[in-house]
């Protein structure tokens, strides 16, 4: 009887063991499928600054020293910190313009494969179940960050990659070289470095002292290897001008950019599920969680170790700077959860059926979850959504030249299509290569008649790109300046100065229609006005047909007072009349690249009324 239980129970373990195995294949197959197949979304534009200085380095064979694609005056110091990043960026979309999604792809999957190999150290067969577990979690929350091409995804490699080599002590004679590679792909990175092999050698120096008996002293060839490996943080371009740069204060730019904010703790206590979605926030809370309990569980078995220890102090610590660092704590609690090895048999136990949907209902979440993050309708390799691709269509066909006064949502797309021609004014490296000062004039500059009126003044650039949500600008710039509108796209309303720009001014004024709610202005019952409107929008068409909100219509289908949502589509749930009728919030200070939210005072200026 105890032989036939004992065979029963081994079947049982085999088949939660064999179910396990399918589950993180299938989920490993499904990432890869959503991450080959998934189209770069322009959610900010710091691709594009980064294509842009990479170009700068191949080109120039140097380092960008200061802001060059810039006219602020003086150019802005430029400590490029990625710039290995830059140029692996630049060559690979210079070979093949979808090649960025492969090596995002490449960057994250190696991330996934590097957590999972962590999860299994020391396994030996047992404890697949909670391996799925940790795995599922930390895969669904690092989407968020893994699907946009930047140097960070690097980083997030690296930190998997170093943190696998080091719990399972395999290839720790190539450290040196990958910090080398590290540190000039991602060099802000460098305390997330130090942090890691600080904990490991500090580890590994008390039991080499005999001082920690329960983990077994390395030999001194990977001593060795991690000291060489701390030194890498020196080999940059930059030297000792690196040690500063993780530390600039963040207290203006985290007002606008949500990720440079510290993560919002109170909003941590709420699981939010929306269907079978769960947010962010609601995965970070499972993971901070479990590592509370797994720093418990240790405790009381006496088997926790100091480097999960440090490891896990030093990502609480760095979630609670910016939300930005949210990713580095689930990588860094990474060790710690593979340890835990918590039994995951349910007690009360369940009859076979009940186990089974349960199973089954708590298996498929993952995969649903993936489907909502990962659906999308837009055109692959690059969506363009949010882009003013028309607005520099038109200046590129025109042969524009002279400087443009942008809000720097747009500054990274601009400065890598407009190239040397034209100048711009600001992007969103902040506070790293633009000042707050700089950031404040570029947005305000949208908002403010005088703001706005200061830099034309100072100088004198000779187009406005104003982004389409703030139509406010439309009633008043006129007052303050002698800009016109020439070129409006989905996300944009171009501006010329009717003295620098007399000829292109006197050939694409817009005078018969409202860029910004694409309504007929003028007389609406008198037939020329709409007939000039109709002009203006099919001369646009002609010129930016890829538009979608300007589709043209005939003159006798132009309606005064009524939007020109022209779309190839209008049924489309993802079109432009559709998510801005969805679109609620009123934004003030409008940087909402990168989840950027607005802030209610400035410290540049008190005297300001945000209007």
């Amino acid at each position: 009887m105890a032989r036939s239980v004992g065979g029963a129970t081994r079947v049982a373990d085999r088949v939660r063991v064999d179910c396990a195995l399918v589950y993180v294949a299938l989920l490993g197959a499904a990432l890869t499928v959503g991450f080959v197949s998934w189209p770069i979304f322009a959610a900010d534009t710091d691709l594009w600054y980064h294509l842009n200085a990479g170009r700068y380095v191949a080109t120039q064979h140097s380092l960008p020293q200061a802001a060059f694609f810039s006219f602020v005056r003086p150019a802005p110091p430029w400590l490029d910190y990625y710039w290995l990043s830059q140029v692996l960026f630049y060559a690979v979309h210079s070979v093949a313009g979808s090649g960025l999604v492969e090596l995002r792809a490449l960057a994250a999957l190696g991330t996934y494969a590097f957590i999972l190999a962590t999860l299994r150290v020391g396994q030996r067969g047992a404890g697949w179940g909670w391996t799925a577990v940790v795995f599922t979690w930390t895969a669904l929350f690092l989407i968020g960050r893994l699907t946009m091409v930047r140097p960070g995804d690097l980083s997030y490699l690296s930190i998997a990659a170093f943190l696998f080599m080091l719990e399972s002590r395999r290839g720790l004679l190539a450290l040196p070289l990958l910090a080398l590679l590290w540190m000039n792909l991602h060099g802000i990175e460098y305390p997330v470095m130090l942090l890691i092999l600080g904990a490991y050698l500090g580890e590994w120096t008390l039991a080499r002292f005999a001082v920690l008996a329960s983990v077994p002293a390395p030999g001194w060839r990977a001593f060795a290897a991690v000291g060489a490996a701390l030194l890498a943080v020196l080999a940059t371009p930059h030297g000792f001008a690196l040690i500063a740069a993780p530390f600039h204060s963040l207290a203006f730019a985290s007002q606008y950019i949500q990720e440079l904010r510290p993560v919002d703790l109170s909003g941590l206590l709420a699981l939010r599920v929306d269907g079978l979605y769960v947010s962010r926030p609601s995965f970070l809370l499972l993971l901070l969680g479990a590592s509370g309990l797994a720093v418990l569980a240790s405790l009381q078995r006496a088997s926790l170790r100091p480097a999960h220890l440090v490891l896990l102090a030093g990502g609480v610590f760095l979630l609670t700077r910016v939300e930005r660092f949210s990713a580095e704590f689930v990588l860094l609690a990474v060790p710690l959860l593979a340890a835990f090895r918590p039994s995951l048999s349910a007690k009360p136990q369940l009859n076979a059926p009940l186990r089974i949907a349960l199973g089954v209902a708590v298996a498929v979440f993952p995969f649903w979850h993936l489907y909502k993050v990962l659906e999308t309708s837009c055109a692959f390799p690059l969506c363009t959504r949010a882009l003013p691709e028309g607005s520099v269509a038109f200046l590129n066909w025109a042969g524009a030249r002279g400087t443009v006064l942008n809000h720097p949502n747009d500054g990274g797309y601009l400065e890598w299509e407009l190239q040397s021609r034209q100048q711009i004014y600001a992007d969103l490296q902040t506070p790293f290569l633009f000042s707050d000062r700089d950031i404040f004039r570029a947005d305000q500059a949208f908002q403010d008649p005088t703001v706005l009126a200061g830099l034309v003044s100072e100088y004198h650039p000779a187009f406005l790109l104003a982004p389409r949500k703030l139509a406010g600008l439309g009633k008043w710039v006129g007052q303050v300046s002698d800009y016109v509108p020439v070129f409006v796209d989905d996300a944009s309303v171009l501006y010329a100065s009717r003295a620098s720009q007399a000829d292109l001014v006197a050939r694409f004024e817009l005078t018969a229609i409202d860029p910004f709610a694409l309504v007929v202005s003028g007389d609406p019952a008198d037939p020329k006005v709409l007939a000039r409107a109709a002009e203006e929008v099919a001369r646009a068409n002609e010129i930016y047909p890829a538009g979608g909100r300007m589709r043209a219509p005939g003159p006798g289908r132009m309606r005064p007072g009524r939007s020109r949502c022209m779309h190839r589509d209008q049924s489309s749930k993802d079109s432009s009349c559709m998510r801005e009728r969805r679109r609620r919030t009123a934004f003030v200070c409008i940087c909402e690249t990168r989840d950027s939210v607005t802030p209610s005072t400035s410290p540049i200026s008190r005297n300001v009324r945000f209007s």
